[in-house]
This record gives C-alpha cells, structure tokens and sequence, in this order.
C-alpha cells in the first residue's frame, strides 16, 4: 500500500535509541536458546521496572496460575483477576492473551506488567497463555494450545469471576496477535462458542501473511514486505527465518489467516499497527478486509515505529503512547456493538 510509505520515516526519538539495539559488528550470531534468554532477561531487567510506580498495589488484584490440559501435554495460563471493590459487582469481562515472538520465543512474562494495569483499570479478567513453542513443538501447536485456553477460561467463568455476555476478548502482539485473530475465524464454526461468542479482538502489530508465500492477489497491497524489508528490526530474512522454523504449510490459515476466504461472524477488532514494521501493511489489509466485512473496527497508527518497540524500548513517549491507546482499545472493544 503505497499511501502509507511515509509511515516508515524513523521518528526522531527512536532514531537517537537504535543504537542499543545494534548488534556489535563482531557478534557471533546467536542461538535459538541464547536468544530467549535475552529476552528473558530484557524483560526482567528493563521492561518490568519501567513500569514502575504504573503498576497497580497489589490487593487491587489477584494472581492464579493454573496448569490445564492441551493436546500431548499441559501449559499454564496466568488469570489476572480484579480484586473485590466492596458494593460493585465483582463479576467481570475476559480478555484471553497471547504473546508474541515469532511462536518461537517469549512467554506470559513478556506483557505481565501491562496486563496487571489494564485488568486493574478496565475492570476486566485477564487469562495468559503460556503456549509451547517452536520448534521443539511442531506448527500448529502454539494456536492449538491458545485454542485450548481459551475454551479452558470459557468452561471455568465461575473459577475466574467472569461474566462472558459483559465480554469475550482475544488478543495479543505480533504472533500473539495472529493466534489472536485465529482463534476468532475458527470459532465462528464451532459449535462450542455458539452460545459463547466471542466479541472482540485486540490486534497489535499483527501478522497474517506467510512471508515465504505472499499471495499474489494482494502483493499489490503488501509493499512494505519489499520497501522495507531491511527495516532494522525484524527485517524480511528474519521473518522468513521465523516461518521455516515455525513450518507451516504455504497456504495454512493457521499462520496465514489472510487465506480465511471469509470475515462473516468475527468479532470487531482493535488494531495497532507501526509505519516502519515489514508487518505495516498486512496490518492496514487485515483491517480493511475486517472493515469491507461490516466489521467494526478501530484503528492507531505508530508513524516511525519499528516492530515490538514497546517492549524493545520502554522508555520512548510513543511506548507510553502505545500501552495508553491499548488500554483505550480494550475499553472500545468492550463498549462496541458487532
């Protein structure tokens, strides 16, 4: 889409940043075990404590972890849980979440802080998914297993305190987003959400394309996958690196859902989308498909963003920019009429 070309100038404030996320010129590259665990510790030592004084006390909410079968194994899912607030009704929406990295990397650490505040300040319960990941888990595991939650939180609303006709979300960032996306064509047809229906999703800089098969019909609308593919963080070669270790098939909707002939019955959808991400596009398509579709959506654009960057870079104003619109977009989300 070429209209959004000028979304992908650096804002000035991330340019000055980049440095600390170059590599040094003698860097051997990394493994896939050495990399999650920098970010592990990213996350640790950088992410969490720039939250800081953000974070709500902590008797305004309530942790539980909970370890639920999947499909050859178990995972754990966090629930996030707005603490009693005396005379109001302590029943509350569902947010299911997902994280991003590539269904490669990360865990339900990687936007731990985030979700405290917005589970806080919506009033809504949050379930974490701590899906297993590739490859050592083969593709489609990671949406099977955030499938899964989801139908897990959905049984258990009186465990969670959890009313679904006040909300029923999916969302996430990235391939958080993707599964996100995901989980809400495939309920559309199953007959478990018929009286549980999904109504909302929280889409962040979301991927839908399989860049080791772009479809030919919408090349015309996907440039930032050419423009931009040496975009200094997460350029083309790594998107594809992240594709054959996830293998999936050329056309799955699993991990391409653009291939989902169909928006009908999906729930409206909340997007956040960076001008200097190789996703860029994909995010403005999917968003159109969704609006052409009668859905309704809502959109936030990051102009000179690169992909990731809230947690990459904690400290920008555009970071607090984007946590602020995302907790505006779960309050849209839950105000909206499909």
């Amino acid at each position: 889409m070429s209209q959004y070309r000028h979304l992908s100038k650096a804002d000035p404030e991330l340019a000055a940043a980049l440095p600390l996320l170059a590599p040094k010129p003698s860097e051997v590259p990394k493994t896939l075990a050495e990399r999650r665990a920098d970010l592990k510790a990213y996350v640790k030592n950088f992410v969490v404590p720039s939250f800081g004084p953000q974070l709500p006390q902590e008797s305004e909410y309530d942790v539980h972890e909970h370890q639920i079968d999947v499909d050859g194994g178990k995972i754990t899912v966090r629930c996030v849980v707005p603490a009693p607030t005396g005379s109001e009704e302590n029943i509350f929406p569902l947010l299911v979440w997902f994280h991003g990295g590539g269904f490669t990397m990360g865990d339900f650490d990687l936007d731990d802080c985030i979700l405290k505040i917005i589970s806080v300040e919506s009033q809504i319960v949050i379930v974490n998914v701590d899906y297993r990941l590739s490859p050592e888990h083969k593709f489609p595991t990671s949406t099977h297993d955030s499938y899964a939650a989801v139908k897990w939180a959905a049984e258990h609303t009186s465990l969670l305190n959890v009313d679904l006709s006040k909300g029923f979300i999916v969302g996430g960032i990235s391939a958080g987003a993707n599964i996100a996306t995901v989980i809400a064509h495939k309920a559309v047809n199953d007959d478990f959400f018929a009286t549980r229906k999904l109504t909302g999703q929280i889409l962040g800089m979301p991927s839908v394309v399989n860049h080791l098969d772009i479809p030919e019909k919408y090349k015309s609308e996907l440039l930032s996958a050419e423009t931009i593919k040496d975009t200094p963080v997460l350029p083309r070669s790594s998107l594809e690196v992240f594709a054959e270790t996830v293998g999936a098939r050329p056309n799955d909707r699993e991990f391409a859902p653009i291939y989902y002939p169909s928006r009908r019955g999906v729930p409206p959808a909340y997007f956040q989308i960076c001008g200097w991400d190789l996703l860029r596009d994909e995010g403005f398509l999917w968003e159109k498909l969704h609006r052409e579709a009668g859905i309704p959506t809502k959109i936030d654009v990051y102009p000179g963003m690169v992909h990731g960057f809230p947690t990459l870079l904690p400290n920008l104003k555009a970071t607090t920019k984007y946590w602020n619109n995302l907790r505006e977009g779960v309050n849209w989300v839950l105000s909206v009429k499909a």
